[in-house]
């Protein structure tokens, strides 16, 4: 599938137009508003990876990648949302073909919120599991159709999918950034989930589906996961330039002194090279076929990408002065936004790092 084949790049320039009109009030009501909701499911978003069997696009990840740049310029924590949507929805397609079938029972487009972390008890049961506990930080929940819960059980970790009316939301999300996200926890009660709607978090990671043999679905998670959340971060970092830019210009009246210019040529030499690295990335994934050492390097340049944004983001609001600190600053919001998005573990430096030298330490080039 080509990039033009889905039309999500355009579908997704026109959400970003709403949903920056709308980020105030997202930021405020910490999450999105409801039809900034449905202009991200009308995009196609939640259908990208869904499986063709289930009318979904089996897509690629540069377009899904270009898709969120251009939509976090607009608004991050609406980037971060549509990237969930996709994401999960390429998570649930790991699941055996019943789950799938309830899952996407309705169409290819329900909204599905994920917990990576593992959490709360899951008991053997006749046919399955019961659930219980709580689990933070599902991006989108309150809006989810359903909800993948990680859990740990004997034999590793497992992607448990949960229906809406079978877990409540609760209101934890008061972070610095990123408020629109709505990221909040999940509570479940001995709620039962029959074995064909759980999935190993081992099958994800290492990306071969017993189900599709569309590359989205056959690509190891490290291969994508960074480059994919750094995405919404770069997104709002090119738009904190351009204001700060057109900030710095009034200021001077139309010429920058020299250490304005140094910082306008850093910055925007930095975030060009967190795309590049980033795009590479999802180019190689989209191929096919992605190594252990594939998808170690990608994790790794995500993590630098990240490293490069969230500096870059820091010195154009050091340099904005008390306007830039103003609680109705544009920057103020983008600065915390982008510094709170690259805090995510899959963009960690100390993580990704450590998976990089392992795969040159089992095969070391030659000396000399």
């Amino acid at each position: 599938m080509t990039l033009s084949e889905t039309g999500l790049i355009e579908a997704a320039d026109a959400a970003a137009k709403l949903a920056g009109e709308r980020a105030a009030e997202a930021e405020e009501e910490r999450r999105l508003p409801e039809d900034v909701i449905a202009a991200l499911i009308d995009a196609g978003f939640a259908r990208h990876f869904v499986p063709a069997g289930h009318g979904g696009y089996e897509a690629t990840f540069t377009e899904l990648r270009q898709a969120l740049l251009n939509l976090g310029e607009s608004c991050a924590s609406a980037s971060w949302c549509a990237l969930i949507l996709a994401t999960s929805g390429r998570m649930a397609a790991y699941l055996p073909p019943e789950g799938q079938a309830e899952v996407w029972r309705r169409g290819p487009d329900a909204a599905i919120a994920a917990a990576l972390v593992p959490s709360g008890t899951a008991e053997a049961a006749p046919g399955g599991w019961r659930l219980s506990g709580e689990w933070n930080f599902l991006s989108a929940v309150d809006f989810s159709d359903w909800a993948l819960l990680c859990v740990g059980v004997p034999g590793g970790p497992s992607f448990f999918a949960v229906p809406r009316d079978a877990f409540r939301v609760k209101k934890t999300w008061f972070n610095l950034g990123m408020r629109g996200t709505g990221s909040n926890s999940v509570v479940a009660q001995d709620v039962f989930v029959p074995h064909h709607r759980s999935v190993p978090w081992s099958t994800l990671l290492q990306g071969g589906s017993e189900h599709s043999d569309a590359i989205c679905h056959q690509t190891p998670l490290a291969a994508v996961a960074g480059p994919l959340f750094a995405t919404p971060a770069l997104g709002s970092a090119r738009a904190m330039l351009r204001a700060w830019t057109g900030t710095m210009l009034a200021k001077a009246e139309g010429s920058l002194p020299p250490p304005a210019q140094q910082a306008l040529a850093r910055a925007g030499a930095e975030l060009d090279a967190a795309d590049l690295v980033t795009e590479r990335a999802l180019d190689l994934a989209d191929l096919g076929g992605c190594t252990p050492e594939t998808a170690a390097r990608n994790a790794r340049d995500a993590s630098l990408a990240a490293e490069l944004t969230r500096a870059t983001a820091n010195r154009l609001f050091e340099s904005g002065g008390s306007q830039a600190q103003r609680d109705t600053s544009v920057l103020q919001r983008q600065w915390r936004d982008i510094l709170t998005a690259t805090s995510h573990a899959a963009l960690r430096f100390d993580l990704t790092s450590g998976m990089y030298a392992k795969t040159v330490e089992a095969a070391p080039p030659p000396a000399g």
